[in-house]
């Protein structure tokens, strides 16, 4: 398709890119109890973390870039802007792995993909 790929597989690639992105969070959250109460074990969990936000952001970002439809493409913008603003304080939070996850724990955060997600049920 001229100009960028089609609806349906911008989805595919969202979704992709979400669970990919999940998958990591999960078995990373798994550590993060551990992480909390043994500082040793708290500067190598937020590495993954800050690693997973930077493929999630990076694999949304290629979504967007694809997308030949502007409001899909402006709604995954939308996404890789909020994992880009988590990256941030994810990053400046150190070993503070309750801070990673205050940064994490938003609004914004919570309702990743619900907009992406209505527009490729249409």
């Amino acid at each position: 398709m001229p100009g960028g790929s089609d609806l349906k597989t911008i989805c595919n690639g969202y979704l992709a890119a979400e669970g990919a992105a999940g998958a990591k969070f999960l078995a990373i959250v798994q550590k993060l109890p551990d992480a909390m109460t043994d500082p040793s074990k708290a500067a190598p969990a937020m590495t993954e973390l800050k690693g997973a936000l930077g493929e999630y952001r990076a694999g949304l970002a290629a979504q967007a870039a694809k997308s030949a439809d502007g409001e899909l493409k402006a709604a995954i913008e939308t996404d890789v802007a909020i994992v880009a603003k988590a990256l941030a304080a994810v990053e400046a939070a150190g070993t503070d792995v309750t801070a990673a996850l205050n940064a994490m724990n938003t609004p914004d955060f919570q309702k990743l993909g619900e907009k992406v997600k209505t527009l490729c049920d249409k």
